[in-house]
């Protein structure tokens, strides 16, 4: 730092400081990429769910790693230096004071700290034994669209409901307008297909006899023929695709496997697949929820539950009688906290990039909002208002 007629100029090398490894998860248009792959002019996901460009990349060498573990059961991997945007607890009583004082540009209060800051004010505010930092949740991603063969929220139902050891492919649901969403879909989409009644519950989606059912083709292409209950899971183009395709795959699966307990406040998804379990917490946070998956030993198998809170505007279900017990929350929105910090003990090759977003926020593991503002411009912030005003050069 050198002073000079009142002029500060802060120094150092482009990109100093914040670090991810470059075997970290950062969402893209496409999908899930890895930090590794990023070059100047790709796009990533900004914490509003929408692509924004990298503008520059600085390799940073091996470098110790910390890991940060938050309340829905997700970790990132980071340096110790890497910034957060977090809600402190005085920044919630500023908000809570704003709000009481007729403040009304949305805006929260929050702050940007380093990892070493975030440890050296601890995670837990001992007078109130509560988590000091809030992390934001991202908002409704939109990936790109990838086409699909079968309608989302019969592939929903079919992964939920769907029995696919035999032949073919069959539905097991007793509720009627489950079914009759089915026929309407099958028959829009496959002049050739129907859904036919075997009993009460099971119904088979059939073809013309010696002629290929599409459908059942299409599950033998995506590896889901034949998988059994706790072998299921969610191919990759129905996870990463439209928001609108995403939420009706929700839908299924959820009219399917979902539940609202008499509260109408509580929502969670039951599976005996691990594998369907995690692609379930991957969809739902894609569409702004938070979710935390529990396990619970069973006299068969393993069961997954995921409990998900989720935003106003999201609809979960189909089915009327699940979709009007849900009770719109009102307060008390989507949250996540940092739980735990630790120094792992290695060191591996990590990795700076820059986005052109005006938040300069990025999704990174379990769509976690980031931060890559410079270390120089974080320095600058802590030495005072009187260095406001900062030139960069590198």
């Amino acid at each position: 730092i050198v002073e000079e007629g009142g002029v500060a100029t802060l120094s150092g090398y482009a990109g100093t400081g914040k670090a991810q490894p470059i075997s970290s998860t950062v969402y893209t248009p496409n999908g899930p990429g890895h930090m590794e792959d990023l070059s100047v002019g790709d796009e990533v996901i900004g914490q509003n769910g929408k692509p924004t460009r990298v503008v520059a990349t600085y390799p940073q060498g091996e470098k110790p790693v910390y890991k940060i573990e938050f309340t829905d059961g997700t970790s990132v991997k980071c340096s110790k230096d890497h910034l957060w945007k977090v809600e402190t607890c005085n920044d919630r009583n500023v908000t809570r004071s704003r709000k009481r004082n007729g403040y009304k540009n949305g805006k929260r209060a929050c702050s940007v700290l380093s990892v070493e800051e975030l440890l050296e004010q601890g995670v837990r505010k001992e007078s109130r034994n509560r988590w000091r930092y809030r992390v934001p949740v991202a908002n409704c991603v939109e990936f790109e669209e990838a086409e699909l063969v079968i309608d989302p929220y019969l592939m929903g139902i079919i992964i939920s409901e769907g029995s696919l050891t035999g032949r073919g492919t069959r539905i097991c649901s007793g509720d009627e307008f489950v079914v009759s969403e089915c026929e309407s879909i099958v028959s829009r989409n496959f002049e050739e297909l129907s859904v036919n009644q075997v009993d009460n519950v099971q119904h088979d989606i059939s073809g013309v006899a010696g002629k290929t059912n599409p459908v059942t083709e299409q599950l033998r292409k995506l590896d889901l023929d034949k998988r059994r209950s706790h072998e299921k899971f969610i191919p990759n183009k129905y996870l990463y695709n439209t928001s609108g395709n995403r939420k009706s795959l929700l839908q299924g699966l959820m009219d399917g496997d979902g539940y609202v307990e008499k509260s109408g406040q509580h929502v969670t998804y039951s599976t005996s697949s691990k594998q369907l379990a995690d692609d379930f917490c991957e969809l739902v946070r894609s569409l702004g929820c938070v979710a935390k998956k529990n396990e619970k030993e069973t006299t068969h198998r393993t069961s997954y539950q995921i409990t998900i809170n989720q935003p106003s505007d999201l609809q979960l279900f189909r089915l009327p009688r699940k979709k009007n017990r849900v009770v719109g929350k009102t307060k008390y929105s989507q949250r996540k906290y940092i739980t735990n910090i630790e120094k792992t003990g290695v060191k591996k090759e990590q990795k700076c990039i820059k986005v052109a977003s005006e938040d300069s926020l990025y999704l990174t593991e379990g769509y976690t909002p980031t931060h890559n503002t410079t270390t120089l411009r974080h320095i600058a912030r802590k030495l005072g208002p009187e260095f406001s005003e900062t030139y960069m050069m590198a």
